[in-house]
């Protein structure tokens, strides 16, 4: 499919309620122009698939530290994916295989500031994370290698993201990079287990 970009500059309202977004949940929502999780119940969404299971995901930091995963690759369901979140001193990538997750598997070291733009890139078995457009860690990892949409996942109450962008690798879509347009000419800190 064309790159899918979603800016939530729109009424308050469930994410779900927009086009493009389901399955229905009451947990994700649009609130002032971003995007929230306003329960602790859980909350997933996907945008349109990707078509592909090499593509990316990526969205602007709202909140410099999360306990959600609002950015998901290969996202079948709230139970298993490839999510990123940020601690405020770092970016990390977990894993989550049949409800339970397994990392951080990629981590990098940084000040989190509003306005970063966080990506995870999937291309056969390799997962690699962006920050603001560089790569800053990767891995190998063959768990669900056919998935090809991605997702948000909220588990705790908190404002997540802004600026949404997903699409299959070599689908031409433009990186939003703190809300400027680029188009290139090839398209383009609690650590451990946990529940939820």
């Amino acid at each position: 499919m064309a790159v899918f970009t979603d800016d939530f500059n729109r009424a308050d309202q469930d994410l779900s309620d927009s086009a493009n977004w389901g399955p229905t949940d009451p947990y994700i929502e649009i609130v002032s122009n971003q995007v929230e999780c306003t329960s602790s119940a859980n909350g997933f969404v996907r945008p349109p698939d990707t078509g592909s299971a090499d593509h990316y995901a990526q969205a602007e930091v709202a909140n410099t530290s999360i306990g959600s995963f609002p950015v998901c690759v290969r996202a079948t369901d709230i139970s298993n994916y490839f999510g990123a979140w940020w601690t405020g001193s770092a970016f990390q990538v977990y894993r989550r295989q049949s409800g339970s997750f397994t990392g951080p598997i990629i981590t990098h070291s940084a000040t989190v500031a509003t306005s970063d733009v966080v990506k995870i890139e999937v291309s056969g078995n390799n997962i690699e994370l962006f920050v603001n457009g560089s790569p800053v860690g990767s891995t190998s990892d063959s768990f669900n290698n056919t998935e090809t949409y991605c997702g948000i996942h909220g588990r705790v109450v908190e404002l997540m993201i802004d600026n949404w962008e997903s699409d299959a690798l070599g689908g031409g879509g433009a990186a939003y990079y703190r809300h400027v347009p680029i188009i290139g000419p090839f398209g383009g800190a609690f650590q451990g287990p946990f529940s939820g």
